[in-house]
């Protein structure tokens, strides 16, 4: 016997032969593979043969960063020969600027000229570290010259590098988890729904978002991603709000949202619409909205609890839980409070109905705003903001609410770094979680900066007030 080959025959390589790799070496299964070309190579040499000099690039076909972020773009000469090859080989990477994939001498950012050979079956890598002047996606072109190569088929290479969104650019300001959804109480359903908030000054494009949720038991988590209908641009421009929501209903007129907040009725509102789907199946007790970018980088994310809803509830049913200002920390439970909207338990694609202030304190100080304030659940000055400013720019901070006897009520930051100003949300509740009473409460900061070690404290007032009856 001269040869011998053993073969299983597969269905999707119909019509190709089953070429020997490297014809000098044994007849093992593994030095066979189908031919790259249709109906074989009888005749001429092997498709699957490999060169005796062959290098090859080797790039990702993308990379990702957040703007103005150094990238580091990594690429490779592989040597698929059989021979140590590659002494003097030159490879150069440029950002293709006019976009027609080909490296011209104006946009070459740096060239790398290998100083030995690279043995069989092992890799030269170099890289190059790249920053991104502004959103837009840049392309790269990659090349490589070396004499003597005999197959010049893989010797450029494209890649791309995606830009994503800056952390936070964009927040979930809404979540309506538990909505009314009875068949016996002749009230229009609710529908689930997440609104996002585009708090930067910035415009981005949609498409390619998506929202998740927390993983069920086997790491298994929805995605639902921003696809807008036909005649709606996917858009979010700045200050602008945008709803995802589930909907059969292909009519946007016809569509939960729309009969349960009717004020969207005819508006010009960023709806998104999840087809096929009548719920998100947004957890009930504690839940997770995740937002992430064309990138898949996450953008904000917000880990809520049910005992975050006002106390003034009974049920958090058709009651959505809102942040009380976009500005706010999404995973501090004192920036969110279920939506004192009496008439829609929302606000979907508008100014929250929890909204409060931002409140910038003068230098070295505290202050509170709005003062007095009333915690009745009725969406008018239910939390008191205390801003601060302080000395340094990285601090410990305790925050503290006494009573005018001195006596504690709530304490609301315990050691918590801080940086040199920023807020703090009281809603007025103590330690018990029970509404505080009506009274001059004074709010008492105490601070040290991590690197002086300098200490410093403020108090200031604040008036808990109740309507009259």
């Amino acid at each position: 016997t001269v040869a011998k080959a053993t073969y299983i025959g597969d269905e999707k390589n119909k019509g190709r032969s089953l070429e020997k790799i490297i014809p000098n070496r044994n007849d093992a299964p593994q030095n066979y593979l189908p031919s790259l070309v249709s109906g074989g190579t009888p005749g001429f040499r092997n498709s699957r043969n490999p060169r005796d000099r062959d290098l090859r690039l080797s790039v990702r076909p993308q990379f990702s960063a957040p703007p103005t972020t150094p990238v580091v773009v990594g690429f490779a000469a592989v040597n698929r020969g059989l021979l140590p090859f590659g002494n003097g080989a030159v490879l150069k990477i440029f950002q293709d600027a006019n976009l027609n994939g080909l490296g011209e001498s104006n946009e070459e950012l740096q060239t790398f000229t290998l100083a030995s050979d690279v043995a069989p079956n092992d890799s030269a890598v170099r890289s190059y570290t790249f920053t991104p002047a502004s959103r837009d996606t840049v392309r790269f072109v990659f090349t490589l010259t070396a004499a003597g190569d005999e197959d010049l088929t893989s010797n450029t290479a494209l890649s791309q590098l995606v830009i994503g969104s800056p952390r936070n650019a964009i927040v979930v300001n809404e979540i309506l988890y538990a909505p009314v959804q009875s068949s016996t109480d002749f009230v229009q359903d609710q529908p689930d729904f997440i609104e996002i908030y585009n708090r930067s000054d910035s415009t981005f494009n949609l498409a390619g978002w998506s929202v998740s949720t927390l993983p069920n038991e086997n790491g298994l988590f929805d995605r639902y991603f921003f696809t807008a209908d036909s005649g709606q641009s996917s858009t979010l421009l700045p200050k602008e709000y945008a709803v995802l929501t589930p909907e059969d209903t292909a009519s946007r007129e016809n569509s939960r949202l729309i009969k349960s907040f009717t004020y969207l009725s005819n508006s010009s509102a960023k709806i998104f619409f999840v087809r096929g789907r009548s719920t998100l199946a947004l957890a009930n007790e504690n839940g997770l909205v995740q937002l992430s970018d064309n990138t898949g980088a996450v953008v904000d994310s917000v880990r809520y609890f049910d005992d975050w809803e006002s106390p003034f509830l009974s049920s958090a049913s058709g009651k959505s839980l809102e942040k009380i200002n976009p500005e706010f920390p999404s995973n501090d439970r004192r920036s969110w409070t279920s939506s004192p909207d009496r008439q829609f338990g929302g606000s979907p694609a508008r100014q929250n109905a929890a909204f409060a202030q931002s409140l910038s304190a003068p230098a070295t100080s505290v202050a509170v705003q709005p003062n007095p304030f009333s915690p009745d659940g009725d969406g008018r000055d239910d939390n008191a903001v205390i801003a601060f400013n302080l000395t340094g720019a990285d601090n410990r901070i305790r925050v503290k609410i006494y009573d005018v006897r001195g006596r504690l009520v709530r304490t609301l930051e315990n050691s918590s770094r801080a940086a040199q100003s920023g807020q703090i949300v009281w809603n007025g509740l103590d330690e018990g979680g029970q509404v505080a009473r009506m009274g001059i409460y004074v709010v008492f900061l105490e601070a040290i900066d991590s690197i002086s070690a300098r200490t410093e404290s403020f108090r200031t007032t604040v008036v808990l007030a109740r309507p009259l009856r």
